[in-house]
This record gives structure tokens, C-alpha cells and sequence, in this order.
């Protein structure tokens, strides 16, 4: 009688105990992300490979440091797939909410100038694929195919990496005929599946460990796999800018994106090969510069000051050359200047030099540099250019409008070469307007293939 009456309370504890088991072991079994099922038998959950314990904690030399508890959840922001009962590791994520043609706006086209309303702009080939029409930069109509293809069928819905390149076309292609925030709101959709997958990976893992916050162990799942995920890196690096154009919160959620990602790029250099950890640096440096810049615009100038002084030391020459100038838009010219004497001579440390010597006020020294570099490449944009706003800043605005306009006809004018032609023509005379005009005539007469694309009147100051 008295085994009888204690079998209920032993046949309920028994359930309770399989009931634990049951819904861990098949979570680290089948868990795509996971070394291998035998590791995962074997190993209590808690437990995590050494390499995961030390390399993800923050160091005041590490790039972009959010606290750890930060770092376990945005390090999962992987793959997108769908982590509910997955079923093999080759799962492919559903990604068809990116086919809806309700998810696409309509390109407004009052906003173009009418000399881009020609047949030659207007017309493409009716045989002209996205590929031809982004190599012919006919950006209007790529964006438009793009979504065309994604929700006619001609992409397949069961193609995810298909579906993406496709996406981040359309999301490209807007941001260059200036529709930004269309971009902005079309994106939103893929931001937040991303950050779906990455709460959904977040839960699995804190689920395997005992929902222990903070633990490292996660870190170690995240950088066996050597992909970034099925979303390619410049999409997400995209995707996360547009999160913050436009947001009530003044872009503070694409920082905190931009965050995650670097999170994920120290998880990856830990446990990647030699090149691989090239790139992975190289990755976060770039991803580094950006917060800076967002912080900038935001108007944060000290935070921003806070966050590149531990960028710097620990990122190649081409990433230091864009925190330089960020330093020198900042107007901090000191910072400048060291991030400058640590990179090694060439073109580049010149046009550096010559523009921090704008920033301190020293026209003349600018303008000198930059002529000395201009007589021996006159067909570099960057260095006309800027040699054309240091002729004007010292009384020569003939000569740097006869630069500006060697530009636009002899090379493809970019968006910076066009707005300051428009400013010297307001300067330099009353009849701006009909300058600006004829210029916008001259650079739509050129076909989109020669850099005569669909551009803002805003490109122009019209």
C-alpha cells in the first residue's frame, strides 16, 4: 500500500524530468548551428569550448563594445533562418513576404527633371535584364524591374539568395535616384525579420544553457560557421542604415544595429582563419567609421569624439583614412593629424594633408598641395575637386569653374561635382537658373551609360 500511494507523486516528478529532457535534447541535436550532435550529447549544456569563454569579453582595444549581455544577443544575429523545431540544416528560410507587390511603392515621377523624361531615359529595352540595366546605370528602371521580378515570379519564391541580390538591387538602385525614404520604408519588413531570427536564436541558445544571461558559450555556435548568413553583409550593413533614416527616434535604432553587427564581426574574427580575420577586422573598422558618422549627423560630436578614439590603432589604411576625415569634418584637426601620420606615404596622405589644411583655414597651403597633385594626375575627380573648392576659397572661381566643367564633360560627374558647378554658377552670375539648366540638358544628353542617369533636381540646386 505504501508503494501504491507514493506512485502518483513518483509518476508525476518522472514527467516532470522528461518533460525537461525532451525539450532540450532535440533543441542540441538538431540545432543547425551547433558543432555536431555528438558534442552536444556529450557536454552538459552550460559548458562551453575555452575559446568562447575568453575571446568575445570586451577590451578597451576592441572595436565597437557593447556590454556583454549585448554582445551574446546581437552575436546570434546569423542566418536568417527559422529556428522553430528546425528540421535539417539545410532549411531554407521563407522569404516570399519579400514577393508581396504590396510591400513596393510606386517612383514618383513628377520629382524628375524633364530632360530625363526623354524616350532616351524613358525607353529601355523591352529584352533589357536587371543586369543590363544596372550596367547601363538606369537605375529608375532596375528599381523598377526589381520589384517587377520579385512579384511576378520571375525570381523563384523558393530562391532565397535570389530573392536577396534582387532586394538589395531595388534598395540600391533608390538610393541612388534619391528616393531614400522609400528605400527606408520598404526595408523595414527584412529589418525586422532580422531581428526575429536573432530574438528566436537568442531564446534556443539561452534555452540550451540553462537561461543563464550573458553566458559565452553562445558565442562559440556562432562562430563555427564560417558564412555570414544567407543575407549578404552589404544588405544588412544597408538595411541597418535605412532602419535609421527617418526614425522618430533621431537614428538611434540603426546605431544599435550597427552595434549588433559589429558584435557579430568580433564573435567571427575569434574563430576565424587568418584571411578570413582580415576581413572580419576590416568589416569592423568600416562598421566603426559608420557609427561615428551616424553620431555625427545626430549631432552627438562628443560621443562621437569618445567612440573614434578607440577606433584608432586597430584598423588598415583605408578605414584610417576614412576616420581621418571624419576627424577633420568633426573639425577636431589634431585627431586628424595623427590618424594620418600613421598611415604610410602616397596620394592618399596628401589629399588628406591637403584637406585637414582646409579645415584649419589654411586656403593657400590647401591649394598648393592639391596643385601639385593635380598637375601630375589631372584625370583624378577627387583631387580636381577638391583643388577647384580650394581655387575658389582663394579668389580664383574661373578657373575653378572651368575645372568643374572639364568634370562633368570628360568624366562621369558624381553627385558632389554637379552640386558645387551649381553653386559657382550662383556665385559667379545672375542668371544661375539658366546655367543649372543647360548643365542638367548637358548631363541628361549623355545616355545613362555615360553617366547621364536619372538624377534629383537636387543634384543640381534646381
Amino acid at each position: 500500500m505504501s508503494i501504491q500511494s507514493d506512485l502518483p507523486t513518483r509518476t508525476r516528478s518522472a514527467r516532470q524530468a522528461a518533460v525537461r529532457r525532451s525539450t532540450r535534447g532535440p533543441l542540441d541535436d538538431e540545432d543547425p548551428l551547433a558543432p555536431s550532435p555528438t558534442t552536444a550529447a556529450e557536454a552538459p549544456p552550460p559548458a562551453s569550448p575555452p575559446s568562447s569563454t575568453t575571446s568575445p569579453r570586451p577590451t578597451p582595444s576592441a572595436l565597437l563594445s557593447p556590454p556583454l549581455s549585448a554582445l551574446t544577443a546581437s552575436s546570434r544575429h546569423l542566418p536568417p533562418l527559422s529556428l522553430s523545431r528546425p528540421t535539417s540544416p539545410s532549411r531554407i528560410p521563407d522569404l516570399t513576404f519579400l514577393t508581396r507587390p504590396q510591400l513596393y511603392s510606386p517612383l514618383p515621377t513628377p520629382q524628375l527633371l524633364p530632360p530625363f523624361l526623354t524616350p532616351l531615359h524613358q525607353s529601355p529595352a523591352p529584352s533589357s535584364t536587371l543586369s543590363d540595366l544596372t550596367k547601363t546605370h538606369s537605375f529608375r528602371h532596375a528599381a523598377i524591374k526589381a520589384a517587377s521580378d520579385l512579384c511576378t515570379g520571375i525570381v523563384p519564391p523558393d530562391a532565397p539568395a535570389q530573392i536577396l541580390e534582387t532586394f538589395h538591387v531595388r534598395l540600391a538602385c533608390l538610393v541612388l535616384i534619391g528616393q531614400t525614404e522609400i528605400a527606408a520604408q520598404e526595408a523595414r519588413p527584412l529589418a525586422d525579420f532580422l531581428a526575429r531570427t536573432a530574438a528566436q536564436q537568442q531564446q534556443q541558445q539561452q534555452g540550451r544553457q540553462g537561461s543563464r544571461p550573458g553566458s559565452a558559450a553562445g558565442l562559440g555556435t556562432a562562430r563555427t560557421s564560417p558564412d555570414a548568413g544567407i543575407v549578404p553583409w552589404e544588405l544588412r550593413v544597408l538595411v541597418q542604415w535605412l532602419s535609421g533614416v527617418g526614425a522618430q527616434d533621431g537614428g538611434r535604432r540603426g546605431i544599435m544595429g550597427l552595434y549588433a553587427l559589429g558584435a557579430e564581426c568580433r564573435a567571427r574574427w575569434a574563430e576565424g582563419k587568418a584571411e578570413e580575420k582580415v576581413m572580419w577586422k576590416e568589416r569592423l573598422g568600416e562598421l566603426g567609421i559608420r557609427v561615428g558618422a551616424e553620431l555625427v549627423r545626430m549631432g552627438e560630436g562628443e560621443a562621437a569624439a569618445r567612440h573614434l578614439r578607440g577606433l584608432e590603432g586597430e584598423m588598415g589604411a583605408e578605414v584610417k583614412g576614412g576616420l581621418a576625415l571624419l576627424y577633420a569634418r568633426m573639425g577636431d584637426v589634431k585627431g586628424a593629424e595623427r590618424v594620418i601620420g600613421e598611415i604610410s606615404g602616397g596620394q592618399e596622405v596628401g589629399v588628406l594633408r591637403g584637406l585637414v589644411a582646409f579645415a584649419r583655414g589654411e586656403y593657400d597651403v590647401a591649394r598648393e598641395a592639391f596643385a601639385e597633385m593635380y598637375a601630375d594626375n589631372d584625370d583624378d575627380v577627387l583631387v580636381a575637386n577638391n583643388y577647384a573648392i580650394c581655387l575658389l576659397y582663394t579668389g580664383g572661381m574661373q578657373q575653378a569653374a572651368q575645372i568643374m566643367e572639364r568634370l562633368v564633360n570628360e568624366t562621369t560627374p558624381v553627385t558632389g561635382t554637379l552640386f558645387n558647378l551649381a553653386t559657382m554658377y550662383e556665385l559667379a552670375t545672375e542668371k544661375a537658373v539658366e546655367k543649372k539648366a543647360k548643365l542638367v540638358e548637358r548631363v541628361a544628353s549623355r545616355g545613362p551609360e555615360n553617366g547621364g542617369w536619372e538624377r534629383p533636381g537636387v543634384d543640381f540646386k534646381l
